[in-house]
């Protein structure tokens, strides 16, 4: 899920040029996925509950994967769109049921530190998969391999989707062959004998035991938590909607409303807080690493460098030297281009040149009329695709915090209640969001950045175990997906608004995020507390 969703970061202006992406296409390709997973939430917890976990999750990491598998061919911007919003209509799946998979393993006593343990592996993705690490590997690397049959040319770009895919099939591989059915949802539907073979296998499993030494021979289910009524499971569309609403009706109803509220509410904030600035992250290092470029030696804000690159001129005096990965014209895509010298704001000037290009190896000046080792042909527009390093360095920085920090979680949590602690780290997390808007250096603000996404991540997941702890098993799936469903509305919705806020009132940017954290913050404190085991 990391893979996919937060590899979109870094696509888009490797592919920018391919795909003739401008400001409205990339703002919807940013979203894409999310909105795939907005429209697939509600059915995922419906098919979750009433199908079984394992067997919902295997099918959704196989279609995802090969949907991605299958976007890096896309020759158009329309099909890789369609083939994106696919990819998160199909991860929502394991990006949601897993919690309820996971914790239906765990006693009360160890459910919530499990969950957080499981975020660990959320930032390793983010700091190994495709988002940060490989794009780093990958993306900057220069080489192209035509397939005429497609219209394509496969580069680095493409390979770095397909790794993001890689992590779906060996899950679905691990499932398929290793891990059984969630013991309590057999219970449910009435599969007793297989629900006991499953314990009987996780005790030899943690034991080492053979699975016949198991010492429990019958097990029974809470009265709180009556047999689902999934028999004659209607097959037609309509009889589908209906069975749906049957079984989230009680989610709104007297006994379980103020905590679906709440999550629905906390999740919203959570999401739009800490994912949706995730996803501004590259851009605005990016933007900062160029003013401090610019400017060296002078100590200044992010939104003073967003405002000071939109309003000044580059100096005279400054000579930018970038890689540049890509430059495409016409329908031609040349590569092999290290270094570009761009002297006198020559980056404009470059852009309203047409090249047609030939082995080109190096560009040591640009003027009105000369490229070394080219040829200048008029009326055909260059562009130019570049991922500045500083932003793949900074986001795995944030990648490593948040790793330790949802580590360090999972250990405070057997010494500390889940609502305080839940408490603390919206508090400090709202903090550092507040003061993002004053840092004036690179260091601080990564930090300060890394404060306020690691501590609002962990939120997530320990709202997330409340839930799974207070809702009843045949509910429990359809709580958890929805309540992340509005967590990736709030990140939709803040993506739109923080791209247009930086360029506009980029200071109520970082008041907005660190407000929203604060109100959830207070909120905390009405959520009921985790059943005692």
């Amino acid at each position: 899920m990391v893979a996919e969703v937060f590899g979109t970061a870094f696509l888009i202006p490797a592919a920018e040029c391919e795909f003739n992406m401008g400001p409205n296409e990339k703002g919807v390709l940013n979203a894409i996925c999310y909105i795939g997973m907005i429209t697939s939430s509600h059915l995922w917890g419906y098919l979750a509950d009433t199908k079984g976990r394992r067997k919902m999750l295997i099918l959704a990491l196989l279609v995802d994967g090969i949907c991605s598998f299958v976007s890096s061919l896309s020759h158009a911007y329309w099909l890789f769109v369609t083939l994106r919003f696919l990819n998160g209509f199909f991860i929502c799946a394991p990006s949601a049921v897993v919690f309820a998979y996971l914790g239906e393993f765990h006693s009360q006593a160890t459910r919530t530190r499990a969950v957080l343990f499981m975020s660990v592996f959320l930032s390793l993705g983010g700091l190994l998969s495709t988002s940060q690490g490989l794009a780093w590997l990958l993306i900057p690397k220069v080489w192209t391999l035509e397939i005429p049959w497609l219209g394509i040319n496969y580069s680095s770009w493409r390979v770095f989707i397909v790794t993001g895919a890689l992590p779906s099939f060996v899950a679905a591989f691990m499932l398929t062959f290793l891990l059984p059915e969630s013991p309590k949802y057999l219970f449910t539907v009435g599969k007793e004998q297989e629900a006991l073979n499953v314990l009987r296998y996780v005790f030899s499993m943690n034991t080492g035991k053979q699975p016949d030494e198991y010492p429990v021979t019958q097990v029974s289910l809470d009265e709180v938590e009556p047999e689902a009524a999934l028999k004659n499971k209607p097959v037609s569309p309509f009889g589908i909607m209906k069975n749906m609403w049957d079984q989230t009706k009680p989610l709104f109803q007297k006994r379980y409303v103020l905590l679906t509220s709440l999550a629905f509410i906390m999740q919203f904030s959570f999401y739009a807080s800490f994912n949706g600035f995730a996803m501004w992250v590259p851009d605005i290092y990016n933007r900062y690493a160029m003013y401090s470029e610019i400017y060296p030696n002078q100590s200044f804000t992010i939104c003073e460098s967003i405002e000071g690159l939109k309003l000044s001129t580059i100096p005279d005096s400054f000579i930018e030297t970038m890689e540049v990965t890509t430059i495409s014209y016409k329908n031609t895509i040349v590569n092999n281009i290290n270094e570009i010298q761009l002297l006198n704001s020559s980056l404009d000037t470059f852009a309203d040149f047409n090249y047609n290009l030939t082995s080109v190896e190096k560009v040591n000046t640009i003027d009105d009329s000369q490229l070394l080792n080219s040829t200048l042909k008029k009326n055909e527009q260059a562009c130019i695709s570049t991922v500045n390093p500083v932003a793949f360095r900074n986001s795995i920085i944030i990648g490593v915090f948040c790793m330790c920090t949802y580590s360090l979680a999972g250990i405070v949590i057997k010494f500390v209640d889940t609502k305080l602690l839940m408490a603390g780290c919206l508090l400090v997390s709202s903090i550092s969001g507040f003061c993002i808007y004053f840092a004036r250096t690179e260091w601080l603000i990564v930090m300060l950045c890394s404060l306020f996404i690691a501590m609002s991540g962990t939120c997530v997941n320990m709202l997330n175990s409340i839930v799974i702890d207070r809702i009843p098993t045949q509910l429990r799936a359809m709580a958890v997906c929805l309540s992340l469903m509005s967590g990736r509305l709030g990140v939709t919705v803040c993506s739109l608004v923080m791209g247009v806020l930086l360029e506009t009132y980029c200071g109520a940017v970082y008041f907005m995020l660190g407000g929203i954290v604060l109100f959830c913050c207070l909120l905390s404190f009405l959520v009921p507390n985790s059943p005692k085991s």
